[in-house]
């Protein structure tokens, strides 16, 4: 077991007496797991856990949604990552448009803070709409993506 999981575990049983004081928690648990897994070469697993800090950040947005928009949109970020690998298309292009959208209410209000995200997301829009074969929508969202990208260099 590595030792992330050993902290899930614990956070787990923290968050079943006091959910809203340790899901928080949980779910960035979670996506760092995810990640690693999915680094590791565990798509299947990393899948479970991006899903389930998904699950979550949904729950947490309801109530505070400008405390966790932000890691909401991380994560969905690298659920359309791992479903796109796993061969889904469909459903990666859904995550990705919902963590765009979230990334884009956080720009509107903070760029300086948001818009590097908000690129990256744009730009992994622009590697699903490829994968789709929808040239067009891949080009926009890759320019839109530079031109943050290019604000961001000159600030």
């Amino acid at each position: 077991m590595f030792t992330i999981e050993e902290a899930i575990e614990l956070y787990r049983q923290l968050a079943a007496d006091n959910p809203a004081a340790f899901n928080p928690d949980l779910a960035v648990f979670l996506n760092n797991l995810s990640i690693r897994l999915f680094n590791l070469g565990y798509q299947e697993a990393a899948l479970l856990a991006i899903e389930e800090a998904i699950d979550l950040y949904r729950q947490l947005a309801q109530h505070n949604p400008a405390a966790c928009n932000p890691d909401f949109a991380s994560s969905l970020n690298n659920f359309s990552t791992c479903l796109s690998d796993l061969g889904h298309p469909e459903e990666a292009l859904l995550a990705i448009e919902e963590a765009i959208e979230l990334r884009r209410q956080l720009a509107a209000d903070q760029p300086a803070a948001f818009n590097p995200g908000l690129a990256d997301s744009l730009n992994n829009l622009s590697n699903h709409f490829s994968n789709l074969g929808r040239q067009e929508e891949a080009l926009l969202a890759i320019e839109e993506a530079i031109e943050l990208y290019r604000q961001l260099a000159a600030d």
